[in-house]
This record gives structure tokens, sequence and C-alpha cells, in this order.
């Protein structure tokens, strides 16, 4: 009898740290979120910020050492070379949460916009991104600014004036076209012959840069490895980063690991077992890898082959249904906007949603089936070119068609529950009900979108 007691005081000896960790570490969860909102508040664009310990960051090689060691530093994103994360350790009360905001291809009217990375966990991120080099210069005469470098007529997109000074930040290898900022255009730059401008500086110190290529803002483009299925409580997440784009700024173009990712969504990134994971939370996304483009809609994951080198080397896999429940200690309150994690997708229903993805990115219609009624009340008279869509379930992912819309029907996807405000054309009603399109949900099954008029 005193033998058994012994054994079962050792036994309960060996619990009590085990149960301790257990206690700690939805705490420590509360508490790093907590500092990591706070520290945060004021980070702005194209800045980093050190949300909770422990994050080690590396500056560019051109850049002065930074001040990045301890929560509420902040600093510009383009200076940093890699950023390593700490893994949560209960032990210690540890666990790296960081915080960027991205203007990748956003437009600068819109400052207040940005692309959100928040990385906590066993993370490492390495930026990938080119230092560019500016170089002020003028024009020495009037000369055209080419979309492309080169001189047929149909390829104008503005013009200089002699003696206009520009910004250059980039050149052919022959430096024979030099490329530069253009303020107003949506594509942000143009290519002017060489003969036509002059600088005090050195033109070969521009990089060289291809024609067309994407123009990478600050870490629009970076590699990152990240822990899996490393979570130590039910409380504390795995380890990855969560990527949000704005809403309503259409789609943020990132390249990471080497997959071209289009994105206006709500994406959780992670990498293991020889994969990048991609997680789609709420709205959709398009990846790019190995020459295969494949549409992932809200509800599901893909996975992309890594090589042993940690970059892309093979195509991404059609989307399978994501088991939600990994999702449920996200810290999605550090996120701007607010979300309801969609409801995974069933099997049978992901090729209608990828269809209906295609189809939102490419403007085309699509075939269903199944019908059913849905009906939403408008308000605004008898003519008007708005309106207001409520989805009122919970991780309910609606896909609409416009088929009376002029020039062309339009495609909308989002998930629950959340309203859209947005273009449905102009519609004149006859009645006080008057059916206007269609739309699916992910069973496949159409919806009949019928306007009732209120005075």
């Amino acid at each position: 009898m005193r033998l058994l007691s012994l054994l079962l005081a050792l036994v309960l000896l060996c619990l009590a740290p085990l149960a301790l960790a257990q206690t700690d570490c939805p705490a420590l969860v509360e508490a790093a979120l907590h500092t990591a909102s706070a520290a945060c508040a004021d980070l702005g664009r194209n800045q980093a910020c050190y949300g909770n310990v422990l994050l080690q960051a590396t500056p560019r090689g051109d850049v002065p050492t930074f001040t990045f060691e301890q929560t509420g530093d902040i600093v510009n994103i383009a200076d940093i070379d890699t950023l390593q994360l700490s893994s949560m350790s209960l032990s210690d009360g540890t666990w790296g949460v960081g915080l960027m905001k991205l203007q990748a291809n956003l437009p600068d009217t819109v400052p207040g916009q940005n692309v959100t990375l928040l990385l906590f966990g066993d993370v490492q991120l390495t930026n990938a991104v080119e230092p560019v080099v500016e170089l002020p210069m003028r024009a020495t005469g009037n000369v055209n600014v080419r979309l492309r470098p080169r001189t047929d007529q149909d390829n104008i997109m503005a013009s200089l004036t002699r003696g206009q000074e520009v910004v250059a930040n980039g050149r052919l290898a022959d430096s024979t076209w030099i490329r530069i900022e253009v303020e107003g255009d949506a594509r942000g730059v143009g290519w002017v012959s060489v003969d036509f401008l002059t600088s005090d500086g050195d033109i070969n110190s521009l990089n060289i840069v291809q024609p067309g290529a994407a123009q990478f803002g600050p870490m629009q483009a970076f590699y990152f490895s990240s822990g899996l299925g490393d979570a130590p409580c039910a409380e504390a997440p795995e380890s990855g980063i969560l990527l949000q784009t704005p809403q309503g700024a259409g789609q943020i173009l990132l390249d990471v690991n080497g997959a071209s990712i289009q994105l206006g969504s709500t994406v959780f990134a992670q990498t293991g077992d020889g994969f990048m994971w991609l997680s789609v939370l709420e709205g959709g996304i398009s990846v790019s890898a190995s020459g295969v483009t494949q549409a992932v809609p809200a509800g599901t994951f893909t996975r992309v082959p890594l090589g042993a080198d940690g970059l892309v080397n093979g195509a991404p896999e059609f989307p399978q249904p994501y088991d939600q429940s990994k999702f449920a200690a996200l810290p999605l309150v550090l996120l701007p906007e607010q979300i309801v994690v969609a409801t995974p997708i069933d099997p049978e229903s992901i090729q209608t949603a990828v269809q209906a993805a295609q189809a939102e990115a490419s403007g085309e219609f699509f075939p269903l089936e199944g019908v059913y009624t849905q009906h939403w009340t408008f308000t605004g008279g008898e003519t008007f070119n708005t309106a207001q869509i409520t989805i009122i379930t919970p991780g309910e992912s609606f896909s609409w068609v416009v088929l009376g819309g002029n020039p062309n029907p339009t495609v909308f996807t989002r998930t629950g529950p959340s309203v859209y405000t947005g273009r449905i054309y102009v519609f004149t009603f006859t009645s006080d009900t008057t059916f206007i399109g269609t739309a699916t949900d992910p069973t496949g099954a159409i919806i009949n979108i019928t306007a009732e008029l209120v005075p």
C-alpha cells in the first residue's frame, strides 16, 4: 500500500508541470496578443512592428543598423533582410508576434489601405524584393513616354517637356531605355529613350529590369518558412502568417516562395512536410506556379510543392476542404477587418466554387444547377444603379451573377455575414417585384434574386 501511494505521488509530481503549462498557455496567448495590439497601434504603411518577444531582424546590407529589439519598435520593411520569430515557449513565457503593413500594388491615392501580414510563432521571413535604386533625371527635349521601350505610335502613354524633372527607377541591360515614374497613371511607370534624358548621376547604377515585369514594392515578394502542427495548447494557434487585403481594393499581387498569388481575402499561410499550405478563410485567391494557375475559394486550402531550398518546384494542387477547428485559435482580432472563418466546402461542391471563382476573375458566365428563391429589399426609387446585398448566414459563401447588366454581366463572391454595396448597373422596375438576376450558394443551387421597391 505504501509503495502504491509512493507511485501515485510520483505520477502527480510528473503531471503537475504539464497541468501548470496547460494553464499558462492560454494566459500567454492572451497577454501576447494584448501586448502586440497596443504596441503596434501606430504602425504605418510599409512598416514592421515588434509585437511580442522574441523577434530578431537583420538589416539589408546597404542599410545602417536599426533598432528592432523590443516590443513597440517599428522599422521600414524595405530595410529588413530577414525576420525570425520564436516559437511559443511556456517555460520562458515567450512567443514571437510581428505585424507588417504593405502597400504592395495598392495606389498611393488610398494611403489608409494596406495589406496586413500578421506573423506568429516559428516563422522566418526573407525579403525577396531587390532594393530599388532611384535617380533624378531631366528631359533634354519634348519626348513621349512609352508603355514599352519601343517607338510604335500606339505605345504612347504620356509626354515630357524640355527640362521636366523625373525619377528613374530602372533601365534595359544596354541602357538604351530608361524606366521612369509616371504620376497619375495606374501602371505607375513608363519608358523614355536615354537620348532624351540627362542626369548628374550614373545611369548604370539603376536596376536592370524587364519590360512588362511586375514592379514590386517593399516586401511584396518574400520567402518564408514556418512550423506546422506545433500549437502547444488548444488556445494557441499553429505557427504561420495571416494575410489580409483591404475590402474593396481589388486583387493584390504577392510573390511568396516563388509562387504568384492574387488575393482579395484573408489567408493563413504555413510551410511544412515539403509544401506551402494556403488556407482561404474568406474571399478567394488565385495561385500560379510551374505554369499552372489554380483558383482557391473560401473554405478550402491548396498545397504548393517546395524544393529543398524552400522555393516552389511544382504546381498548386486542386483545393480541398480544410479542417476549420485548426483556425479556432488564430489571432484574427489583430487584423484590421474582422471576419468569420468560412465553413469548409464539401468536396462535391468545390468544383462549382472553383468555377465561380474563375468566372469572377474572367468576367465570364458559368453554368449552374438547382433553383430556389432569395429576396432582397431595395430603396431609392424606380431607377437606380446601386444596391446593398446582405448575407446573414455565418460562413455561407455566395457567388451571384446579374443577368440584365449593361454592358456585361457581373460576378461577385463574398463570405457572410457581410454587407456588399456595389454596382448593379441600372434597372427600371415596372411592378412591385421584378426578377433581376441569379446567384449560387456552395451547393451549386441557383438563387433567383428579386427586388422589392420600398417607398
